[in-house]
């Protein structure tokens, strides 16, 4: 299934790591989510349509995300924050991102992506 709301691609994570890997981010003191940025987050980006019109595409538009990597690094971290029952501080995490950008190309949104908002 394809999600379309973070707490769907909880439930969706759930499912493809299984018992063991979410016992392992539920033990981790510290998020360890950005070892799973290759494998885990290239399938979320492929499959759950990151790259195209995805139904998480619209949502991340709206908070001011555009670019797939940003996207599957908030589902990842989030999920790990929710393991924690952590506020998932999507604004914290929105903020980072858009700080990067900036840092990096002098704009809060990468370069060639529209922006709907």
């Amino acid at each position: 299934m394809i999600p379309s709301t973070l707490q769907e691609a909880f439930k969706e994570l759930d499912e493809l790591l299984g018992i063991r890997e979410v016992k392992f981010i539920k033990e981790s003191p510290q998020s360890p989510m950005g070892q799973y940025h290759h494998f885990l987050g290239m399938h979320i980006r492929n499959e759950w349509g990151l790259w195209a019109q995805g139904p998480l595409v619209k949502y991340f538009n709206i908070i001011g995300i555009y670019h797939a990597d940003d996207m599957s690094g908030i589902i990842l971290e989030s999920y790990w924050r929710d393991k924690h029952n952590l506020d998932l501080d999507i604004d914290g995490q929105v903020k980072r991102y858009r700080a990067y950008w900036k840092k990096t190309t002098g704009n809060e949104i990468p370069e060639g992506y529209l922006t709907s908002a």
